[in-house]
């Protein structure tokens, strides 16, 4: 997970197990594709037992701040975490964010702390207001991505809509 608290991000994961794992680099982006390393952290090695980690970024971005782990074992092999967003962009607090704009393969979908813990139905419809794409997500916590593969779709303006019985958010996005 991934969440804004004061002025710094705090980011946590947890290992069910780990089997030669040295260390796990912290990246951070921008731009959710030019990550860097911002952080360090030993990794239990070998354990059969939950493990939680956590790191605080004190020195977070002013806008979107991307965060992925790196995890990596003794032999140089690694796997990355799905990416996680803090937003420190105030006029953006509590809204529906999509990035890159204009799309070309990959949309990246922030939803809104307040869908967190619940199951929502992730919709993208035609400037017409026709549904494209439709599937259910269950929102694990405060600050989850969501990837939406958009190369099919054609040229045009789309809206994007998070869902649940009790609240909804939407925002638009151009598709090149």
């Amino acid at each position: 997970t991934a969440r804004k608290q004061g002025a710094t991000s705090v980011l946590q994961w947890q290992t069910v197990a780990e089997q030669n794992s040295a260390y796990f680099d912290i990246e951070r982006s921008s731009t959710n594709d030019d990550f860097q390393r911002i952080g360090a952290m030993s990794a239990s090695g070998n354990s059969n037992s939950t493990a939680t980690y956590n790191y605080v970024d004190a020195t977070p971005q002013k806008n979107a701040n991307f965060y992925r782990i790196k995890q990596v074992d003794k032999d140089g092999k690694f796997t990355y975490t799905p990416i996680r967003l803090v937003n420190f962009d105030e006029s953006n607090n509590g809204t529906l964010l999509a990035y890159p704009v204009p799309a070309t393969t990959k949309l990246f979908v922030s939803v809104p702390a307040e869908f967190a813990g619940h199951m929502i139905m992730l919709s993208v419809l035609s400037s017409e207001g026709k549904l494209v794409k439709q599937q259910q997500v269950n929102m694990l916590g405060g600050g989850q991505l969501l990837q939406l593969d958009v190369s099919s779709l054609p040229f045009g303006v789309y809206h994007v809509k998070v869902a649940t019985p009790k609240k909804q958010a939407s925002t638009m996005f151009v598709k090149q």
